[in-house]
């Protein structure tokens, strides 16, 4: 089975919720025009890499001025010289937002929001919320998909005959 892309995903689970299908485009468009786009990227590709999302880990955003290179040492963000005090407090932010949102300490926090300011930190963290979400979506509703299909396929009246 093929991996279908985030809009093939979404267009198939949510046809019945055009407008809510809407909304979810909308937040992400508007998540990528408020905050550095290099920095929303790293978070999104970081994002994949810890929910094991390999289609998204195949994605580049142009623009986003983060190359093959830097996305090559992602793993080792906290020592890899690609990466500058800015980079690092995002994904720092990005990991502890995957790993365990309720954890999240002042000081990571407030070490962003040195580097980038308070409103930056503030549009960072509901851009990064709409990109992840958006790739948990597509996580699930792919799997689900594909285990529905698989069930079909189980039920059908072929292989049932072939089963008897």
């Amino acid at each position: 089975m093929s991996v279908r892309t985030t809009d093939e995903v979404l267009d198939h689970t949510m046809a019945s919720f055009p407008e809510v299908r809407s909304l979810i485009d909308q937040a992400h468009v508007a998540a990528w025009a408020a905050t550095a786009p290099r920095l929303l990227e790293l978070g999104r590709l970081r994002i994949a890499q810890l929910l094991g999302d390999e289609w998204e880990l195949t994605q580049r955003t142009d623009g986003s001025g983060v190359d093959e290179a830097t996305i090559g040492e992602l793993r080792r963000w906290p020592t890899a010289a690609a990466f500058d005090e800015r980079d690092r407090a995002a994904l720092a932010v990005t990991e502890q937002w995957i790993l365990d949102v309720a954890a999240m300490t002042h000081d990571q926090i407030r070490g962003l929001a040195d580097l980038v300011g308070e409103g930056e930190t503030a549009d960072f963290l509901q851009a990064l919320q709409v990109v992840e979400q958006r790739q948990r979506m597509r996580l699930v509703f792919d799997r689900l998909g594909a285990g529905a299909a698989a069930e079909t396929e189980q039920r059908s009246p072929q292989n049932s005959e072939e089963q008897r």
